[in-house]
């Protein structure tokens, strides 16, 4: 049995969503239309170093000494693809653009657990893809922490995200603040549990009993 767990970051929401018995990023890879471009792990080790330095410094996680995720250059059309494979239905394209995608296997050995999928056209010198970056990489430090297995609801986990990559832009001295102000608003409406899903996510805890 393998566990996968989608986050997602986008202009205008924010989704975890779960799926148990799912077939490995292989086998949705090569069945998923628009395919994966080049493994970016390499250009971006030391920034990916930086940045998990920072949310250590700045949050509760700890770093663990676990492996890093392996970072993923992606088209649109695969994470959009890859997000409908998973969710069953193709993102809401009316009001957003999926930005990143991270991935968490949790059946899978360390070295496999964690991918992250940035856009083809990602900057890491771009504060706002610095963000990005930040808020995928806090949602790795949430599985390795065992953070998912102390919520309410999986929206829990992106509270954290959403907050930590806007203070990372204040702490940059990025100075346009709508950016932030949204970031933050995001936090609010997309980071806390409502009773519906809080419900659910109680009556169907699977995932947890497999996390590992």
């Amino acid at each position: 049995m393998v566990l996968l767990l989608i986050s997602c970051i986008s202009l205008s929401y924010e989704v975890v969503a779960t799926i148990v018995n799912a077939p490995s990023i292989h086998q949705i890879s090569s069945t998923v239309r628009g395919p994966i471009s080049s493994h970016a792990g390499t250009v971006y080790d030391d920034e990916v170093e930086k940045l998990i330095g920072w949310i250590t410094e700045n949050s509760d996680y700890k770093d663990l000494g676990k492996p890093r995720p392996l970072i993923m250059r992606a088209n649109q059309a695969f994470m959009d693809n890859l997000w409908e494979e998973i969710n069953g239905k193709p993102p809401n394209s009316r009001n957003s653009v999926i930005g990143a995608l991270h991935v968490w296997r949790g059946t899978l050995t360390d070295d496999q657990k964690s991918t992250v999928y940035i856009p083809m056209d990602f900057d890491i010198k771009n504060p706002l893809d610095q963000r990005t970056l930040v808020h995928e990489l806090v949602h790795h430090l949430q599985y390795w922490n065992g953070k998912p297995n102390t919520i309410s609801c999986r929206k829990e986990l992106e509270f954290d995200a959403y907050m930590l990559s806007a203070k990372y832009l204040r702490a940059t001295g990025y100075r346009n603040t709508g950016d932030i102000y949204r970031t933050e608003k995001f936090a609010r409406e997309k980071g806390v549990c409502s009773r519906a899903s809080k419900d659910k996510y109680i009556e169907s805890p699977k995932w947890l009993s497999n996390y590992d």
